[in-house]
């Protein structure tokens, strides 16, 4: 039996040679081609350069200190340029631990002080030494990296897209515990407590984008997701690709197409609607959207029919 039930690739009712998908199940790792394995481990890693903007202060010493970002309230100059003051409901959490150490063992201080914002207020921010500043600092970030696959232990299930023996597409799920679950339910985020399948991760590779590799590969993903008994997922689209527009017509059409009723979530109401692909087009489209079988349709609409009835 092929655990990684493998298709060969169609798009656009064209097949692609040497296209395939397959799928990889966390239970059945044990089993997983050897073939498929290497692969996923010989795969490359794209890169790019990439500019972070981080802040700091000097101690009386002159010896550097890194600040978190989030405790500052920034101001834009009218030159273009920044500065930065302290948040006063976030002053205890202005440094990294480790950070905080360094600071304690270079000015003198016992290494057991605790970080308080009494303590950072009367030893760093109320002195003249401090001032806050900001740096560009460059660095590499990785954009496309599929080795996750055989590593990463919070997503379950994971669907790969291959063409000539490249990875050019990647899908991945996770599955929320209950505390999980309830929190995004407490947060409106999902429809019900047992809606814990998230589609957490749709990518394919920067050079292979723009092919229409998105839709099958979601498809693909999600037919065996029905398969395994799902009949509840949801997926948020983070896409920034012309307004996120791709991404959501390709969300939508994998999910209709595998049978599934569509739902999303209006971000001005907080509820939930019948979804049409007309949504994609709007000037601000929905970013939330959810996956429903018959069946759950079904179970909701009696369930509103007996409310109405013994209302009645």
């Amino acid at each position: 039996m092929d655990i990684h039930f493998t298709e060969n690739l169609v798009v656009h009712n064209k097949s692609i040679p040497n296209g395939k998908l397959i799928f990889f199940n966390r239970e059945h790792k044990d089993s997983y081609n050897g073939e498929y394995v290497e692969l996923v481990k010989n795969s490359n890693v794209v890169t790019k350069p990439y500019t972070n903007i981080r802040w700091f202060f000097k101690d009386q010493l002159g010896i550097e200190y890194r600040v978190k970002k989030f405790a500052l309230n920034i101001i834009e100059n009218s030159d273009g340029s920044n500065s930065a003051t302290v948040n006063p409901e976030k002053v205890d959490r202005i440094m990294f631990i480790g950070t905080f150490e360094r600071f304690l063992l270079n000015n003198g201080f016992d290494k057991n002080t605790e970080i308080t914002a009494e303590f950072i207020m009367d030893n760093i921010i109320n002195t003249p030494f401090f001032i806050l500043y900001e740096k560009e600092l460059e660095s590499v970030i990785n954009i496309w990296n599929v080795r996750a696959v055989l590593k990463d232990k919070t997503n379950k299930y994971v669907a790969l897209l291959i063409i000539d023996n490249n990875i050019l597409g990647q899908v991945y799920c996770e599955i929320f515990n209950d505390v999980e679950a309830k929190e995004y339910l407490d947060e409106n985020l999902i429809m019900y407590p047992n809606m814990k399948l998230y589609i957490s991760r749709v990518d394919i590779r920067p050079d292979a984008q723009g092919k229409r590799l998105c839709k099958p590969l979601l498809k693909y993903m999600i037919k065996h997701l029905r398969r395994l008994g799902y009949e509840m997922l949801f997926i948020e689209n983070a896409s920034s690709t012309r307004k996120g527009v791709p991404a959501c017509i390709c969300y939508y059409r994998a999910g209709i197409e595998n049978n599934y009723k569509m739902r999303y979530l209006d971000s001005k109401t907080q509820n939930f609607k019948i979804m049409n692909e007309r949504d994609c087009l709007k000037k601000k489209i929905p970013r939330s959207y959810y996956y429903m079988s018959d069946n759950i349709v079904k179970r909701g609409k009696q369930k509103i029919k007996r409310a109405i009835k013994k209302f009645k």
